[in-house]
């Protein structure tokens, strides 16, 4: 209550990539970068300000990682980025589709 409209976004995108990490044995704060950078892709890829995210404290782990390891993590963020913009778009068209539903039995 009382954020605006960018706010909560940013706090959904990162509680929704938690629950899409979620497969069993999860563990929230080892997670918790992922779910960050995941919240700052979708963010970015919907035209919320990205301003407030903040990149120069890196996870120790990822600082040990090679170039193959940092990648892997690239792309498992990617992964679970795509996944939530598919969960989101398949809510919105169905929303659009309902009220259109609902506007034409109204005419």
């Amino acid at each position: 209550q009382g954020m605006d409209a960018p706010d909560i976004f940013r706090a959904l995108s990162q509680e929704l990539a938690h629950a899409h990490m979620d497969k069993g044995e999860y563990n929230r704060a080892d997670c918790a970068f992922d779910a960050y950078c995941v919240s700052y892709v979708l963010c970015k890829r919907n035209g919320i300000a990205v301003d407030t995210f903040r990149f120069d404290r890196l996870p120790d782990s990822l600082k040990e990682m090679d170039a193959q390891g940092i990648r892997g993590e690239l792309g498992h963020i990617r992964d679970v980025a795509n996944e939530v913009s598919a969960d989101m778009n398949r809510v919105l068209e169905a929303q659009q589709r309902n009220q259109k539903s609902r506007d034409d039995g109204a005419r």
